[in-house]
Parts: C-alpha cells; sequence; structure tokens
C-alpha cells in the first residue's frame, strides 16, 4: 500500500495512487469489521452502528480524494506538455476548449 502510493507518486501515476487509497479502504474497513464484530460478541452492541458510521465515514472521504484527484486531469487542471498540445489541435482543430473551472 505505502510502495504502491510511493511509486505512484513517483511516476506521478493517478491509477497507483488511486489503488493505492482503495487498497487501504479496503484494510480499514476489513479491520474494523472484525473489531466490531469481536467487541458485539463481548457483550457491547451499541458499537456497531458507531462502528458502521466510522466505516462510512472513511469510505466516504477515500472516494471524495480519489475523485478530487481524479477530476483534476478530467477538467484540464493537470499542465500537459506543450508538443502533446500541439498534436492533439493538429488531429482534431475543430475541438472545442473545455474548462471545469
Amino acid at each position: 500500500m505505502n510502495y504502491e502510493r510511493r511509486e505512484g507518486k513517483k511516476l506521478q501515476s493517478d491509477i497507483l495512487i488511486s489503488d493505492a487509497m482503495h487498497t487501504n479502504a479496503d484494510i480499514f474497513t476489513s479491520a474494523s469489521v472484525i473489531i466490531a464484530l469481536i467487541v458485539i460478541k463481548l457483550g457491547y452492541p451499541i458499537l456497531d452502528p458507531i462502528a458502521t458510521v466510522l466505516i462510512s465515514l472513511f469510505i466516504a472521504h477515500a472516494g471524495y480524494d480519489i475523485i478530487k484527484q481524479s477530476s483534476n486531469g478530467l477538467c484540464d487542471t493537470v499542465a500537459l506538455d506543450v508538443p502533446l498540445k500541439k498534436r492533439s489541435r493538429k488531429a482534431s482543430p475543430r475541438s472545442p476548449t473545455w474548462s471545469c473551472t
């Protein structure tokens, strides 16, 4: 997980970074469910809804981070190198310039 995130940042790969975040969410969720089941079995059923809310918040936060990071590339806020821009304009000169900002 940490290796994948570190390599994703080094390679500037949104896919590796997002996958590392997803793996982190899976690990946290699985561990939380196991802990919640043990605690419920010990006689504290009130912790079940609390664990559920915490897991939901963590998954929502991870999802927000992934969407925020991915939208930078989709909304043209990530800088492209100039030769790539020139090639893409030559390929489709009539394409509109979209921006999410």
